[in-house]
């Protein structure tokens, strides 16, 4: 599957991101995947600063205009805990 081709949004509209479950992947604006996570909600995984990388990535977003591609997937399909 190629994730260029999924839905995304910029970092700073990551209040934009969906409400189901799925994986995201946040890369620069060269394409460089700097996580791949996988949540229940993506949306609430990303609400306000609870995410733990949100700190680091939000420092260095100027610098590297980060995007939020993410995919439905449903949460039986997910490893998440």
């Amino acid at each position: 599957m190629e994730w260029k081709k999924w839905e995304h949004t910029s970092f700073k509209l990551k209040d934009c991101l969906p409400s189901y479950s799925g994986i995201y992947i946040v890369a620069d604006k060269d394409d460089h995947i700097w996580y791949v996570g996988q949540a229940k909600d993506i949306q609430s995984r990303w609400q306000g600063q609870s995410h733990h990388r949100y700190s680091q990535l939000k420092r260095s977003n100027k610098k590297y205009n980060y995007t939020i591609y993410y995919h439905p997937f449903p949460i039986e399909q997910l490893d998440e805990k």
